[in-house]
């Protein structure tokens, strides 16, 4: 793999990496900084105390876990996306190029935390020792979301977005070739609903008897996350064929009102305290449907101008560093913070402004040097950032 590492100064990547583009869109970018910051809050609530009388906020933080789920929507949308672009240019889908991007784009920042993990660089945070070759061996081929993810949890994305990753430039062969809009959103809706369908059969006929038993059959394996990535897909497809087109207004509505919807859903109550029949089959869903609407609103507002988008940009561009190296950083926050005998406002600034340094280090060393040329890192990159990993 030919590297370029003497392109530009680790400084001058970063600016360059986080600079505007006329290419993206800033409504997507705000998308994936709300991903990332759902699961950033999610993580760090999970550490705290939380009382009774739970304030909004605090159940919304919670329920953060979704943001992994609106990561995976946009990665079905912008990844089928750009195979159709390169479809339309060349009339033909490049496989290994397509393999190669992927790999460069996800493998070398994903290899650098696990190896940092490994080596036991993030203080208080320990790696069990029991079968770790064979933990290791089976994160090394993306297996984390079929066996535990027992290294660094939120890596288990990575092996379900690996497998949409290999599944879907055959998926879009024979879409490719219908000509019929009405068997193409057929098919969408078959495979949209093929996900509750499945986690219906596995939970009527298996005992989910905790949070750890549903999280290892009906939330982490490939088969129970098929829907956002199938809505993404749909949406791409869809908007290929003009269907998707909304006026500026119309756009707009969707847009906040899917946030409203999705604000008052995730502040209602803690979604996967109790789970039932709801929340392992049609919920996923749901939220699914949800993300989808945002993208749709999203790629129908790229014109618009957001007062946020220099925010959304620098979250979108750090997001997938930052998903991989925050979690193992949580207990170094709480030792900081209680060492210095803080509280918890103190703790969510040592949380998100430690992370976001090694998010910086991680993209300016790893995530850039990666790209396959110096004219490359400079389009590849934030060309690619809105939804490309889960990160994610």
């Amino acid at each position: 793999m030919n590297v370029s590492l003497k392109v530009l100064s680790p400084g001058k990547r970063l600016a360059e990496a986080l600079a505007p583009n006329p290419a993206d869109n800033a409504w997507l970018d705000c998308l994936r900084a709300l991903a990332i910051a759902l699961v950033l809050l999610r993580h760090g609530q999970r550490v705290l105390e939380m009382g009774p009388a739970a304030s909004f906020i605090e159940v919304i933080s919670v329920n953060g876990w979704a943001g992994v789920d609106l990561f995976f929507v946009l990665s079905g949308y912008l990844v089928t996306a750009g195979l159709l672009r390169k479809y339309s240019e060349r009339g033909f889908i490049d496989l290994s190029q397509f393999a190669v991007k992927r790999i460069r784009r996800i493998v070398p920042a994903y290899f650098a935390v696990l190896t940092l993990v490994l080596i036991g660089y993030f203080p208080s945070f320990a790696v069990p020792d029991e079968d770790l070759g064979t933990r290791v061996l089976y994160h090394l081929f993306f297996l984390q979301d079929v066996f535990p993810s027992d290294i660094n949890v939120v890596f288990w994305s990575l092996g379900v977005e690996a497998k949409y990753y290999a599944l879907v430039p055959f998926l879009l062969f024979p879409i490719l070739r219908i000509s019929s809009l009405r068997l193409i959103l057929c098919l969408g809706l078959m495979a949209v609903l093929l996900g509750p369908a499945v986690r219906w059969l596995i939970y009527a006929t298996t005992q989910i008897a905790d949070y750890n038993a549903f999280w290892q059959t009906l939330r982490s394996p490939f088969y129970a996350c098929l829907e956002p990535f199938a809505l993404g897909f749909l949406v791409a497809v869809l908007e290929k064929r003009g269907v998707l087109r909304l006026g500026p207004k119309a756009a707009s509505m969707l847009f906040f009102g899917a946030l409203g919807v999705l604000a008052v859903f995730l502040g209602s109550h803690i979604l996967l305290e109790d789970i039932g029949t709801w929340d392992a089959t049609v919920q996923p869903l749901f939220l699914a449907l949800i993300f989808a609407a945002l993208v749709v609103a999203a790629i129908n507002m790229k014109p618009m101008k957001s007062q946020y988008e220099p925010i959304c940009r620098f979250g979108a561009r750090i997001s997938y560093s930052l998903y991989l190296v925050h979690f193992p950083l949580i207990p170094l926050s709480i030792s900081l913070t209680n060492a210095l005998g803080l509280g918890v406002p103190a703790f969510w600034m040592l949380y998100t402004t430690i992370s976001i340094a090694h998010a910086l280090i991680i993209l300016a060393y790893i995530e850039i040097p990666f790209m396959k040329s110096k004219s490359q890192a400079r389009s590849i990159l934030p060309a690619q950032h809105n939804g490309q990993n889960a990160v994610n």
